[in-house]
């Protein structure tokens, strides 16, 4: 179910808050009623109803988009459907090398034993006629180990980079950003029209054919930006994938910050990550390079600051994510907003709340059973780099706001 929005009520909403009246509610179903006010507490505090709104230097908030906005991965949905399509390029001589440096010397031999058979003169690599070939790309990118069990990468990840999604989006090298765009757009019709547990068959493999954005999350973008906040999306997956998914929650392209490679002048993708702090490809949006990304594209930090904490007039209002890559872009921001799926490093943090700005919250589609343990968050640092608690799920009732 979709909840749309029209523009006749962002504009309504829009002027009751220019009037002094207040902002709107958060009336869509599922939220917990504590998370529900401390948002719109948010809201009246930063938004344009708020006596400190300024129109030259608006509140930001920035979600993540895969199982935050929406319930599954557009990244892994993109790759999917490319390899059940045969739409990749072949690796420049076979060399998967050159698309990826990090694949270590069993993965590379691996890849090329499988798919050397799939490339085709036009370039095209035929996935789709060679299901080995799938196969073995969906277990570097997925699993981060080849079919036969043996590291895919040749390095670890660092706190700025997660081998498996970078190699995801660099396999759609020689492609142009539109045409990607256009790919993407397309798959992510066909999932939201699928029914909920979908799967498509993609080499021997089954892969989720489904997604569902959640009514919540669009209810809260739009409230958001009829209230003047700058709203992003910053995403791990690949740039040109999230361009055509947010515009579905009327977030335009420029306020997207995905998996950014850089391009030939005729638009081609090429292998390579965007640089951000100084570092060439090296630093992408997981992590610690969240952060990165958020100073360089938003806030207008210099590189040598990229890396560094915003803070002050400079921090994001309010952040939401669901997973440890997104703990730095949540550490970052004033209120922080975790949809609930387990991720030990992200809920340490959240569950313990030492700065009472963390919110959790359980999944909109089909939520997690309570843990039944606690989190064992031993070596788990807060920002501040104290130790943290183990810390236990509180198990709270899910009704709709009234």
């Amino acid at each position: 179910m979709r909840l749309l929005l029209s523009a006749t009520a962002v504009l309504v909403a829009s002027t009751l808050a220019r009037a002094g009246g207040p902002p709107p509610r958060l009336t869509q179903p599922g939220w917990l009623p504590a998370n529900a006010r401390a948002l719109e507490r948010l809201i009246a505090e930063r938004g344009r109803s708020s006596a400190t709104w300024d129109a030259h230097h608006r509140p930001v908030a920035t979600f993540d988009w895969d199982n935050t906005m929406m319930r599954q991965d557009v990244g892994d949905l993109m790759l999917a459907d490319a390899l059940r399509r045969g739409t990749l390029r072949a690796p420049p001589g076979g060399q998967w090398s050159a698309v990826y440096a990090a694949l270590s010397a069993a993965a590379q031999q691996s890849l090329a034993r499988a798919c050397g058979a799939a490339a085709e003169r036009d370039g095209r690599l035929r996935t789709d006629k060679v299901p080995a070939c799938a196969d073995e790309i969906l277990a570097v990118a997925l699993d981060g180990r080849t079919r036969g069990g043996e590291p895919a990468y040749a390095t670890p990840d660092t706190d700025a980079l997660h081998h498996p999604y970078a190699f995801s989006a660099k396999v759609f090298w020689g492609q142009r950003h539109a045409d990607v765009r256009a790919q993407a757009a397309a798959a992510h019709r066909a999932a939201e029209n699928a029914p909920v547990g979908a799967t498509m068959k993609v080499g021997s493999r089954e892969a989720p054919a489904w997604v569902r954005i959640y009514p919540a999350m669009r209810e809260l973008v739009a409230v958001l930006q009829a209230e003047g906040f700058d709203v992003w999306i910053v995403s791990a997956s690949l740039q040109a994938a999230v361009e055509a998914v947010a515009a579905d929650v009327g977030i335009a392209a420029d306020h997207v910050v995905g998996v950014r490679l850089q391009a030939e002048r005729d638009g081609r993708l090429l292998p390579r990550l965007e640089s951000c702090g100084g570092a060439v490809d090296a630093v992408m949006t997981w992590g610690t390079g969240k952060r990165c990304h958020i100073q360089r594209a938003i806030l207008g930090a210099p590189p040598a600051m990229q890396l560094q904490p915003s803070a002050g007039a400079q921090r994001v209002a309010l952040a939401a994510g669901d997973t440890d890559g997104d703990v730095a872009m949540l550490q970052d921001a004033e209120l922080r907003l975790v949809i609930n799926r387990q991720k030990p490093a992200v809920l340490c943090r959240a569950l313990a709340n030492r700065d009472g700005r963390w919110l959790v919250q359980p999944m909109f589609l089909d939520p997690l059973p309570p843990r039944a343990e606690p989190y064992a968050c031993a070596g788990v640092p807060d920002a501040d780099g104290k130790p943290l608690p183990d810390v236990a799920e509180v198990v709270e009732p899910q009704r709709r706001v009234e």
